[in-house]
Formats: C-alpha cells, sequence, structure tokens
C-alpha cells in the first residue's frame, strides 16, 4: 500500500468514525495529487455537509461544476446530474425546498446519466420535496419511478411506504 492508499483509506475510517475535520485534510492531500479524479471531491462535499457547514459544501459543488464546465479532464464522465443531485439533498436537508425542488427535478430529469443509487435517491428525495411542499400528486409520480427502477431494492420500499401516508420531515 502506498502513502495515498493509506490516505483514502484512512479518511474512509475517519468518516466512519464521525470525524470528517480529521479526513478534510487528507482528501485536500489525495486531491492535490489527484487533481482528475472527482470522486475526492465529491467525498470533500460529503464531509462538509457532515459538518453542517452549508456554505463549504455549496462552494465545493460550484467547483466542481466549474471543472466539469471547464473540460477538465477526468470530468467528463461526471454527470452534471449527480451535482445538481449532492446540492438539492443539501437544500433539502436545509429545508430550503424551492430551491432543492429545482436541483432535484434537474437531477432526475437526467436519471437515466446517473448510476442506479443515485437516481433512485434523487426519485425519492423530488417525492419527498413535493410531500414536504404539499404537491402529493407529483409526489407520488416520483415515488412510483423510483419503486419501478428498482423494485426490490430499500429505497423503492421507502418509497412505497410514502405512496401510503405523505413523507414528513424528522425534526433535528
Amino acid at each position: 500500500m502506498n502513502k495515498h492508499d493509506a490516505q483514502v483509506l484512512l479518511a474512509a475510517i475517519y468518516r466512519r468514525e464521525k470525524k470528517p475535520e480529521l479526513a478534510l485534510p487528507l482528501l485536500a492531500q489525495v486531491i492535490a495529487r489527484f487533481p482528475r479524479n472527482y470522486l475526492f471531491r465529491l467525498e470533500t462535499v460529503q464531509m462538509y455537509s457532515d459538518l453542517g457547514d452549508k456554505d463549504k459544501v455549496l462552494a465545493a459543488l460550484e467547483k466542481i461544476e466549474q471543472l466539469k464546465s471547464a473540460g477538465t479532464p477526468g470530468f467528463a464522465s461526471l454527470p452534471v446530474e449527480k451535482i445538481n443531485y449532492y446540492r438539492g439533498n443539501l437544500l433539502f436537508w436545509y429545508k430550503d425546498l424551492d430551491r432543492a425542488l429545482d436541483e432535484m427535478k434537474k437531477a432526475t430529469s437526467g436519471s437515466n446519466e446517473l448510476d442506479t443509487h443515485t437516481s433512485l435517491l434523487a426519485w425519492l428525495r423530488l417525492g419527498q420535496i413535493n410531500d414536504m411542499k404539499g404537491h402529493r400528486t407529483e409526489a407520488m409520480e416520483a415515488y412510483k419511478k423510483a419503486i419501478v427502477k428498482a423494485p426490490q431494492s430499500d429505497i423503492a420500499k421507502e418509497s412505497q411506504r410514502y405512496l401510503d401516508s405523505p413523507y414528513k420531515h424528522r425534526q433535528t
């Protein structure tokens, strides 16, 4: 194992142990060494989210979007819909529902570009946002899309529950 593999592994351990403040410096070093790997930048987004730092999450997503738009090598395979999903998910948790809805609509409009798991999460989250905004018909349509995409998945099962009873945002 080399130094960079060890840094990635240690960052993953810190994340699992809910110590994102320790993972971030390691990720910064790995990003400096492997600037074409967008996965490390997305992991940084997760770390800032875990810290509850909305501004840094949005700044990190903006940087990723700039790199993608600029045609930076390594970012061509990153679907812009994944960036929309990450941004929409963050805004959902901060109850910025209008902006979250806009981002999730963008993410789901190109859901075929996303990996299955992110696509399912985007449809689920779109349903939840619509439920929170009182748009029950749109919410149910989104839940049904998640169910059809992967009927046996845990996300489909969760979506099925929300077809029966609208999503209510948990108090934290």
